[in-house]
């Protein structure tokens, strides 16, 4: 076949390095597409402590009840909840300003773990929550911890 005064010579490539190459082209998209995380940002708080933040976003429940969450990454072993609580306390002094904004009653801190496996990662999260009492004053609910 001719294009022009060139030729074009025609390749021939074999069914199983074909596949070979599909395999490993197809490996590499699905690699690609599963190590990034949800996006993130860090976050200095006034008290110099860094914290990996996933999401800030409102939530409605069925009854209508709007909250809002903040959900971020911690390298705090889950066994340790004094530690944990202490940590999600110095966050809460700075986002109950974005709750108040919100105009939300009640307001979530969910601690996350860094999420550990191969293709299928798991992690752990635990939410502490606050409300906003009838005065005007914002407690955290009492729960397990």
């Amino acid at each position: 076949m001719r294009f022009g005064s060139k030729s074009v010579n025609h390749c021939r490539i074999r069914p199983s390095i074909l596949v070979a190459h599909l395999s490993a082209l197809v490996m590499a998209c699905t690699l690609v597409g599963c190590t990034g995380g949800p996006p993130s940002r860090v976050r200095r708080l006034k008290s110099g402590r860094e914290v990996k933040v996933l999401s800030v976003m409102p939530i409605v429940f069925s009854s209508g009840e709007r909250t809002l969450m903040l959900k971020y990454e911690t390298d705090l072993d889950f066994s340790d909840k004094a530690k944990l609580h202490e940590e999600v306390l110095d966050i809460w002094s700075e986002f109950v300003s974005d709750a108040e904004r919100a105009g939300v009653q009640s307001a979530i801190i969910s601690a996350n773990t860094v999420p550990q496996g191969g293709i299928i990662k798991k992690g752990q999260m635990f939410n502490f929550v606050f409300k906003k009492t009838p005065s005007g004053q914002w407690q955290e609910s009492e729960g397990k911890k």
